[in-house]
């Protein structure tokens, strides 16, 4: 800015809906004689798809160096937990390994603590998404989602993740 009068910034902003958005502002700003600032014009432009896409690879790579590193899946659980948390803002609900059975044995460790009624919704959940091999979401008691992810390896799923998108 001192140098060139031009500025370029990328912003984490919440939309009206509630919804969270990224902005990229750029302009220039007008000096006087002095060097004061009389003047300052920019636009602003919505780049969430970029940024999400630009998140979604950080995170898929932190995963699979994290998967690499590790010799077990609970090993590497804890690390990918962390990583969406970080990419995100969601926060772990629960997670379960998935036996050849098909049975999910909870893996205890880096979740938050929820109402008594948002971990059976969370369980409900996760035993849909290991069932169908796919995302299952529902809403908390207070309003957030909740979101069941099975990791699938082989056409068999491995654990659960159910991630809640509150922040706090």
């Amino acid at each position: 800015l001192e140098e060139t009068g031009e500025f370029v910034f990328d912003a984490r902003i919440f939309r009206r809906d509630g919804s969270m958005a990224w902005i990229r502002g750029r302009g220039r700003v007008a000096r006087d004689e002095t060097g004061a600032v009389v003047r300052m014009g920019g636009t602003s432009q919505d780049v969430t798809e970029t940024k999400d896409a630009e998140q979604a690879l950080a995170l898929l790579t932190s995963m699979a160096t994290a998967a690499n590193e590790a010799t077990t899946l609970a090993e590497v659980i804890p690390t990918i937990l962390r990583d969406v948390a970080r990419h995100t803002g969601w926060q772990p609900v629960a997670v379960w390994l998935v036996t050849a059975e098909g049975e999910m044995e909870p893996v205890p460790g880096a979740t938050r603590d929820v109402p008594e009624p948002d971990l059976a919704e969370a369980t409900r959940i996760a035993h849909a998404a290991v069932k169908s091999h796919r995302l299952h979401a529902s809403l908390t008691t207070e309003g957030t989602s909740l979101v069941a992810a099975p990791v699938v390896a082989e056409d068999r799923v491995a654990c659960v993740i159910v991630m809640d998108t509150r922040t706090n």
